[in-house]
């Protein structure tokens, strides 16, 4: 990219393009700085919205980003996380080295603009003109049919530049670190499939699908998954979860935001706000605060009894509908048998457990009444975990290694205040 930039910004609702707004990103003695100003086009929109809690209200002023990072949150939110980044950095540095020249450094400008546009987190769109940025070629996409051939490829990735051609375009537009691509179902709606690393010291997709179930069955809303097994030998099997994409329904798009940008914070800045920082900007924000603000309570409280420690601020999340903003389905839910050190704490003074999250029912807009019956019905469901550990295929050694993760203190804790 050149040191200044000018792009285009589109939001794609219902199936239809509309202009947002123009932003300007420009590197400066190594520093980055973008503003963005809303077109006159999409205040005028009966559709419009806020794209992001910092540019609000819709006017037609320049709002200029603080030095706190390069690109506006939503912005951030559609560029790639971790897993992308390498996959695009490393596949970049593929094609320098086949030419024989040195592989240049990229920005955060470079991995927003590089993303699929197909494959791309919410509803947002890039162009510089006409042609959407990083437009996608035919066949983007893969089916679900290849999920074998993708899982060998996220296998291969460290060292095989075809395995990260592969997966570059189905898998450079998600969060978080974990091997994953998207894939096409049979009825051409986006899933992500979320592979196995070598890395891991447990089946950490099995897991991950055990606690879904579980939350699914405490009431809360997960997306629609379903867990795939292919085996590799005769005495090797790989699991795969593929999970449907909440910010599509069909072939729409739906916008999307992380908490993180909901409190205009940075990656690991996540031990500066908590659980209250959300619910406030929450009740501020959603169209149904009410419902939002006990669905996200209910969350901390699972995540507390189940030690889901990797809930930082991008693993929360708000989607847009026609109504306006709610909290999106719970996703990136992992239980931690190692340790409780929770990206993400309660309250201010860091608190995390069962008798802070009574105390603070309140800023969630939970009656008294109703705390100590819900906290009851999570606890019922979550005892029987090791049923829903074998019914995913969980082997008894890998149970008894979990089994820190749901019983401790905490657990007991929760029991004897229902019982």
């Amino acid at each position: 990219m050149s040191n200044t930039s000018k792009i285009l910004v589109d939001i794609n609702i219902d199936g239809t393009n509309h202009f947002v707004g123009t932003m300007w990103h420009s590197i400066r003695k190594n520093r980055a700085f973008s503003s963005f100003q809303y077109s006159e086009e999409w205040q005028a929109n009966p559709v419009a919205f806020t794209i992001d809690p910092v540019m609000t209200p819709l006017h037609s002023k320049e709002v200029f980003h603080s030095d706190k990072k390069a690109l506006f949150g939503c912005f951030e939110d559609a560029a790639p996380d971790r897993w992308g980044r390498m996959l695009m950095r490393r596949t970049l540095n593929d094609e320098a080295k086949a030419q024989g020249k040195h592989p240049r450094s990229l920005t955060d400008i470079d991995f927003l603009l590089m993303v699929d546009d197909i494959s791309r987190m919410g509803a947002l769109r890039f162009r510089i003109d006409t042609e959407y940025l990083a437009a996608p070629t035919a066949n983007t996409i893969p089916p679900m049919i290849r999920l074998r051939e993708l899982l060998e490829a996220s296998e291969k990735v460290e060292d095989n530049p075809e395995a990260r051609k592969l997966l570059l375009t189905p898998g450079s537009s998600l969060g978080g670190a974990r091997p994953k691509a998207t894939v096409l179902s049979p009825d051409k709606t986006l899933n992500i499939a979320k592979f196995e690393s070598s890395k891991d010291e447990y089946n950490i997709i099995r897991w991950e699908a055990v606690a879904l179930h579980l939350a699914s069955e405490c009431g809360l809303c997960v997306p629609n998954f379903q867990v795939e097994n292919i085996t590799v030998s005769k005495t090797d099997q790989r699991t795969i979860l593929v999970e449907k994409r909440f910010d599509r329904s069909g072939v729409f798009r739906i916008p999307y935001i992380s908490t993180m940008t909901l409190l205009n914070a940075s990656d690991n800045d996540s031990e500066n706000y908590s659980y209250l920082h959300i619910s406030e900007k929450l009740s501020e924000i959603s169209n149904q605060p009410t419902k939002d603000l006990k669905e996200l309570w209910k969350r901390m409280v699972l995540g507390i009894l189940i030690s889901n420690t990797d809930n930082h601020l991008r693993n929360h999340g708000l989607i847009h509908t026609s109504t306006g903003w709610r909290l999106s389905p719970l996703f990136d839910i992992n239980p931690n048998p190692e340790n409780r050190n929770f990206s993400l704490s309660i309250d201010l003074e860091g608190n995390n457990d069962i008798k802070t999250a009574l105390k603070v029912a309140g800023y969630f807009e939970m009656p008294k009444t109703e705390v100590k019956n819900i906290i009851r019905s999570i606890v019922n469901t979550l005892q029987n975990w090791k049923h829903t550990a074998r019914k995913y295929g969980c082997t008894t050694s890998e149970i008894t290694r979990m089994a820190p993760a749901f019983e401790h203190a905490e657990f007991d804790r929760a029991l004897s205040i229902t019982t």
